[in-house]
């Protein structure tokens, strides 16, 4: 089907990409003191279910974890 053409496959790169932004901000958030953790748990609710309006889109994906590496990293003071 015309499909094919119309999207082309995301090359592999992208996913590695994305698995290295994510693993970093898993690492960020394991690192937060408890404390830190509880306060910023609604806000880490509501940026994953946000997660949803990139609908799988990987470039979409890296990006909002990105911004969300650069906010926990701002409110720690890092």
């Amino acid at each position: 089907p015309m499909d094919d053409y119309n999207n082309p496959t995301t090359p592999l790169n992208l996913e590695e990409e994305y698995g290295i932004v994510d693993k970093k901000l898993n690492d960020i958030w394991r690192g937060l003191p408890t404390e830190t953790r509880k306060t910023l748990l609604s806000s880490q609710r509501k940026w994953i279910k946000q997660q949803a309006t990139c609908n799988q889109d990987t470039n979409c994906l890296i990006e909002m974890t990105n911004k969300r590496i650069t906010e926990l990293e701002s409110d720690n003071g890092r």
